[in-house]
């Protein structure tokens, strides 16, 4: 059994706001390389397929999506990730840090009143992450802003209420999905982003490596 084999990993960085996503994000790419063991880690961003970029440009603030093509339109950009980022890096023997996977889309969508049941059915083809970690919300549920293009829940608070005036562009939602991606928590489906978590996952990296020498 070769180390590449054992090493690689996926990690899912969940949050309500997108660049609290990013944050974590950096912050475990960050543990990962203080340890200099030469685990590679590369960080997977929503829209990585242009997707959303193109509907910002073409529809501007006038642009108007239904919750449930928001949802099916990320699915389509997070198989382009898998496709394209996600899937050889973790086969080249690499970690990859996803910023975000699926539940910060399960949550968005439960928010915005789409049932987990046709939400579980529609990311169904998505593999399960090594890890998932839940970055804490840096705004305490707090509206979302009209930056459509700082994460996918600010993106699709915009859609969904298109044409206000930037002061008041914001999605009633935003306290039900954070409510969500916290009964996510609770479920054990994703554990807090911190220095504990972190240091399990370095852990468990290292007996990985350390298995895969004595295999070989």
């Amino acid at each position: 059994m070769s180390a590449k084999a054992v090493r690689r990993a996926l990690v899912a960085v969940e949050a309500v706001r997108g660049r609290d996503a990013e944050r974590g994000a950096s912050q475990v790419r960050a543990a990962l390389r203080s340890k200099r063991d030469g685990t590679g880690a590369g960080i997977s961003h929503w829209d990585a397929s242009g997707t959303f970029f193109e509907l910002h440009l073409g529809g501007g603030k006038n642009l108007t999506l239904s919750p449930r093509t928001l949802l099916l339109l990320y699915a389509s950009d997070l198989a382009f990730r898998l496709r394209w980022e996600i899937q050889p890096a973790i086969a080249a023997g690499q970690v990859v840090i996803a910023a975000s996977y699926t539940e910060t889309a399960c949550a968005f969508g439960e928010a915005a009143g789409v049932p987990r049941k046709w939400i579980a059915e529609l990311f169904r083809y998505v593999p399960r992450p090594d890890l998932c970690l839940h970055v804490k919300d840096a705004k305490d549920g707090a509206p979302w802003k009209p930056r459509a293009m700082d994460g996918f829940p600010e993106f699709g608070a915009a859609a969904l209420s298109p044409g206000r005036a930037s002061g008041n562009r914001s999605s009633p939602r935003c306290e039900q999905a954070v409510e969500a991606l916290r009964r996510l928590k609770r479920e054990l489906r994703c554990d807090n982003l911190r220095r504990k978590s972190l240091d399990r996952l370095v852990k468990r990296l290292r007996d990985d490596k350390r298995t895969a020498s004595e295999d070989r």
